[in-house]
């Protein structure tokens, strides 16, 4: 992201205006979007990752535990609309995900420049390396290989 953001700055709608100060508000909103989501999802939907030890019993302790061990996960960095990547490993390479809620995530693209040409038809920048692999990211890939299984996040 920030190599491209270094090249130039696509703008629209949907698009984070990371240079402009008066979208502090939106970029705050679209950084915590996947906190906001694990608690939704704890709340409303069922989720508990087994690595989180066993649920509590009441609906107030899930979400503050859910909230604590969130902020241990990768950060989701905005791209457009609901498609981020994760902010860990900080380098490029990362897959481009798209989600709603964390039990509906999914891989976008393998990378930003492959997201890049599949959502806008860009064409690949040369400051680029292509690759058909897809890199792990701790947690969210996880997430993503159980399919949204309720079964399978108790084991994430």
């Amino acid at each position: 992201m920030r190599a491209l953001l270094q090249h130039g700055l696509p703008t629209g709608r949907d698009l984070p205006n990371w240079r402009d100060p008066d979208a502090d508000d939106y970029l705050r909103w679209a950084l915590g979007k996947s906190g906001r989501a694990i608690e939704f999802d704890v709340l409303n939907n069922g989720v508990w990752f087994g690595r989180w030890g066993p649920r509590p019993e009441t609906d107030a302790r899930s979400a503050a535990l859910a909230a604590d061990e969130f902020r241990k996960v990768p950060v989701l960095v905005p791209v457009y609309a609901n498609h981020y990547l994760p902010g860990d490993p900080p380098a490029a390479g990362n897959p481009v995900l798209s989600f709603w809620q964390i039990i509906d995530a999914v891989y976008r693209a393998n990378d930003l420049a492959d997201y890049l040409a599949a959502e806008f038809d860009a064409p690949r920048p040369a400051w680029t390396t292509p690759t058909d692999r897809r890199r792990t990211v701790p947690f969210w890939s996880a997430v993503i290989e159980s399919s949204g299984s309720l079964h399978e996040l108790a084991d994430v």
